[in-house]
């Protein structure tokens, strides 16, 4: 099953610090542990981002609750066999 999550900005700023932003972040958590009712922690989840000219871009693996979370920003600035490679990439750490 494929679903879609949409957010807002990737990253936010506070004084020099630069990070990936909070909300979005427990957004795809929650999403991902509501969708595992089995608590099998089998589920994961994607929050994929379109590639800016912000200075920091999400690129992020983690576990959270027992289940894996990934933060990635695309480059769609590119031949589309790159961002096929790029999907065919993150298609494998979800299938691992």
């Amino acid at each position: 099953m494929t679903d879609m999550l949409t957010v807002g900005e990737a990253c936010s700023r506070h004084f020099s610090t630069v990070t990936v932003a909070f909300l979005n972040t427990k957004a795809i958590y929650t999403y991902v542990k509501s969708s595992d009712k089995e608590a099998s922690r089998k589920v994961a989840g994607i929050l994929l981002y379109a590639k800016t000219d912000e200075p920091v871009t999400p690129d992020e693996n983690m576990v959270i609750g027992g289940n894996r979370i990934s933060l990635k920003a695309l480059d769609l600035n590119q031949e589309f066999s790159v961002i096929m490679a790029q999907l065919e990439s993150l298609y494998s750490w979800l299938a691992a």
